[in-house]
């Protein structure tokens, strides 16, 4: 299978009385490996000595120092690389988080969406009773890193609860959230950071051989270190090569299986700002739980929000997908059966000897696959499920067949989730199958629009010349069942009238009749003026 190829940066960050010379040993095997060698390292020094000699000018810098200046390299020396990762040992971590925190807090959340991945390796999350004990003893009181490890400082666990709020859990990308994976791992035999605290409340957690420092070392016997942070930087910095002109990803001459296509774009910009939703994942997991196979087909009207559902579904749980998008000729069978394809035989080291041909002749490929796959997913305890946008979007498959020659049985531990317009959907299957339709009246839709409007018009001029006029949300939801429809309504109609209108005798009854309209609304950009600008108005 052709090797992905992993294009971006890796920022090292050492520990505690360390020095960018502690990442010496991972750092060759990354430049050794043929799959990572072409990533930019960045070992990322600051000082941290035992002790502040006397009468020099220089201080030891405190965490705030530290992060601002990891600030200036992500944001300056780093700006172009489209993809960063982060990997940190012990006091890095803490540093890290305090970094991420500082960010968030001053409204740059949005620059955080090139940090693809950050791995932490017995990070002291809830401070370390070995140093503070040996704080104590050696009299680092004044040491302004060492006040922070011991029992975590205020402002370290307030840093923490912001990353676990704001990054790990966010659930969209603005300038206070976005969404990072977090992989943290303690050190079996660590001493100096208990298992307790180094994973402390972080959702993807693990443990691997070595103590405080020899979980560093790669040629320490039983280490995984390299090759756990190799597969982790694979995954989430990984991408594979450019993809053919028709859309899909090219086979090699040697009988490739084929790449899978890459809808990073399409993922990014459906997640960024999603708000809500809950209802709608509640019902998934609810079939999920309930069947141990089947087909959920999520239905809704156009624009009502179902390929961010399924966008979402595929950065918060890493779901083999495929988007139907007629606009770039991405709507056919064929392309369908030959992405899945070869995302499964990636994700589960699957070896075939089918090629892309096979796959896309017909759905007898993707059946093996999903058997083979569906096995290994079942033994590892998991699920696999496949999450498909935009049904209705693909051409009609002819008499008896399903649409995309979707899989009339299925094997156990394999689902499909699908979204399609009401009533566009007709399948033949013997596993679970059912139905939830997105209602734009009900009252879940409402509130989950009501937070919509909310957020895109809070603190901008449109939103307070609403607020003037005593217009509320709940007229505008009214005017328009759809929340991105009254955005656009509100933000290309009534604005325009606005400008005409003085705010302070300016009614609702006086703004356009496109702003109580239900009809199409082909552009989402708000008028001149009328945008996110905090602070800065003109």
């Amino acid at each position: 299978m052709d090797q992905r190829m992993v294009n971006g940066a890796i920022i090292l960050i050492h520990g505690f009385w360390s020095s960018p010379d502690t990442w010496a040993k991972l750092i060759d095997r990354i430049e050794a490996d043929d799959e990572l060698r072409s990533l930019r390292v960045h070992a990322f020094g600051y000082e941290s000595p035992k002790l502040r000699m006397p009468l020099t000018p220089a201080r030891i810098p405190d965490y705030n120092d530290i992060a601002q200046t990891l600030a200036t390299l992500y944001s300056v020396q780093l700006q172009s690389e489209p993809r960063v990762a982060i990997v940190t040992h012990s006091q890095g971590g803490l540093i890290l988080q305090r970094f991420l925190a500082w960010m968030l807090n001053e409204g740059r959340g949005r620059e955080l969406t090139r940090l693809k991945m950050v791995v932490m390796l017995s990070c002291p999350n809830e401070g370390s009773e070995y140093l503070r004990s040996f704080r104590a003893a050696a009299r680092f009181h004044r040491h302004p890193q060492a006040r922070e490890l011991g029992v975590l400082t205020k402002e370290a666990a307030e840093s923490r609860r912001t990353v676990l709020r704001q990054v790990v859990n966010a659930r969209g990308v603005d300038e206070r959230q976005c969404p990072i994976p977090f992989h943290v791992y303690s050190g079996r035999t660590d001493n100096v950071v208990t298992r307790t605290s180094a994973q402390s409340a972080f959702p993807s957690v693990g443990a691997l051989a070595g103590d405080h420092f020899s979980i560093l070392d790669p040629d320490a016997p039983g280490n995984l270190t390299f090759s756990t942070l190799r597969k982790h930087l694979l995954d989430d910095l990984g991408s594979p090569p450019p993809a053919a002109a028709d859309g899909t990803a090219e086979a090699s001459r040697t009988g490739s299986t084929g790449r899978a296509i890459e809808f990073r774009t399409l993922i990014d910009h459906h997640v960024e700002g999603f708000i809500g939703r809950k209802f709608v994942f509640d019902r998934i997991d609810e079939f999920l739980g309930r069947h141990d196979r089947g087909y959920f087909a999520v239905e809704g009207v156009p624009g009502i929000g179902k390929t961010a559902v399924i966008a979402n579904l595929v950065r918060h749980r890493s779901y083999v997908h495929h988007f139907n998008v007629a606009a770039m000729g991405v709507n056919s069978f064929e392309q369908f059966l030959g992405n899945v394809c070869a995302q499964l035989v990636a994700r589960y080291d699957i070896r075939t000897t089918a090629t892309v041909s096979d796959f896309r002749r017909d759905g007898a490929a993707l059946s093996e696959l999903l058997r083979e796959a569906g096995t290994k997913a079942a033994a590892a305890g998991e699920r696999l499920v496949v999450a498909v946008d935009a049904i209705d979007e693909v051409g009609d498959p002819g008499a008896g067949r399903n649409v995309l020659f979707l899989p009339p049985d299925l094997p156990q531990s394999v689902y499909f989730v699908l979204t399609v317009r009401p009533d566009e959907l007709a399948l033949r299957t013997s596993a679970a199958y059912s139905k939830f339709t997105i209602d734009p009246l009900s009252a879940d839709n409402r509130r989950d629009a009501r937070a919509y409007l909310g957020e895109r018009i809070s603190g901008t001029r449109l939103g307070r010349d609403l607020a003037a006029l005593g217009v509320r949300l709940d007229d505008l939801l009214d005017a328009s069942s759809n929340a991105a429809r009254a955005t656009s309504c509100i933000c290309t109609t009534f604005s325009r009238r606005l400008r005409k209108t003085p705010p302070t005798t300016a009614t609702l009854s006086d703004s356009p009749k496109g702003l109580r309209s239900t009809t199409k609304i082909t552009g989402d950009a708000c008028a001149p003026g009328y945008g996110r600008q905090r602070g800065n108005d003109p």
